[in-house]
């Protein structure tokens, strides 16, 4: 259920773990992984585990339930899916970890809807999810902690969020919406700190993965075209326009991480470009290429994360 990629080869993380992953991100020399397991290296991990590069280890008691996105800011580890406890205490899908032991962010009971996406932004962590409360404020299904209390985004969007992005002052948000701020905004918007805009026409359907660099948002989900181009699961927006990456990818994507003039695209797909590719391909910016054979295993798989540390591009999912 994950693996590291060192611009040649695949690697294993040890033993890996017990079940599905939905999330990774790396800091410093560690890799935490989150998502539907049990165990990480066999030994007991609730969901939520670190790499520290030779072994595995485990946040306290971890999570009740199935974690879906992770968030490194300084020494604090967020954590969000649809869990009611963290550490054996009350801590309402979204919680904390010091390096010690598990906080609920204010009220323990303050979201009333799962967490899908976490994105931090100097002492700001923003959360989408299918919530429609942070807190006593009403925030639809998106919001902003600021480390003591709850903030809505506007009158946020009309449906789930599933991906969010931070440049600057603007949050870049994406999922199963179609209004953003009470105007149209096709499955993705952008907050830039007083209103939601539309980024032109949208896409034609629901975004799980949105990564930015520089100016240029890219966007992956299960969609076809975006601005009324045809672009396959994958496009990019670069301030006015969306641009199609060469034929895309032949079915849905989950992960999205750009390195340089790389951007890597994980998801559910066997062709990207019109040639084989298990799951995972690079866009280098003119054409896809392979990462070796992909993964893969002895049912439907795919890939629902992705991190780049240096050279070293980690994938998670639901592959052996």
């Amino acid at each position: 259920h994950i693996a590291r990629w060192d611009g040649s080869a695949w690697h294993a993380l040890g033993e890996g773990v017990g079940g599905n992953v939905s999330a990774i991100v790396v800091s410093g020399s560690d890799v935490y992984v989150g998502g539907d397991f049990t165990t990480a290296g066999g030994l007991p991990a609730n969901r939520i585990a670190r790499w520290d590069g030779s072994a595995w280890n485990a946040l306290g008691e971890g999570v009740n339930e199935a974690v879906d996105t992770v968030e490194v800011n300084g020494s604090d580890v967020f954590v969000g899916g649809n869990f009611t406890a963290a550490g054996g205490l009350p801590a309402s899908r979204i919680a904390r970890w010091d390096g010690n032991t598990w906080n609920a962010l204010g009220d323990a009971n303050s979201l009333d809807g799962s967490v899908h996406a976490l994105a931090a932004s100097g002492d700001q962590i923003y959360v989408g999810g299918g919530f429609t409360a942070a807190g006593e404020v009403l925030a639809n299904h998106i919001a902003r902690w600021d480390g003591s209390a709850w903030y809505a985004l506007g009158e946020g969007v009309n449906d789930a969020v599933h991906a969010i992005a931070v440049s600057g002052n603007d949050v870049d948000g994406g999922g199963d919406f179609t209004m953003a701020g009470g105007a149209l905004a096709s499955y993705i918007a952008r907050w830039d700190g007083s209103a939601w805009h539309a980024l032109g026409e949208g896409v034609g359907g629901s975004v799980s993965a949105i990564a930015v660099i520089g100016s240029e948002v890219y966007a992956g989900g299960s969609f076809t075209n975006a601005g009324g181009l045809t672009v396959n699961h994958i496009a990019r927006w670069d301030g006015s326009a969306w641009h199609a990456l060469g034929e895309g990818v032949g079915g849905s994507v989950s992960a999205i991480a750009v390195s340089g003039s790389d951007v890597y695209v994980g998801g559910y797909f066997t062709m990207a470009g019109g040639s084989p590719a298990n799951n995972i391909a690079r866009w280098d910016g003119s054409a896809w290429q392979t990462l070796g054979q992909g993964v893969c295993g002895i049912r439907w798989e795919g890939v629902s994360a992705i991190a780049i540390s240096g050279s070293d591009v980690y994938v998670g999912g639901s592959f052996i």
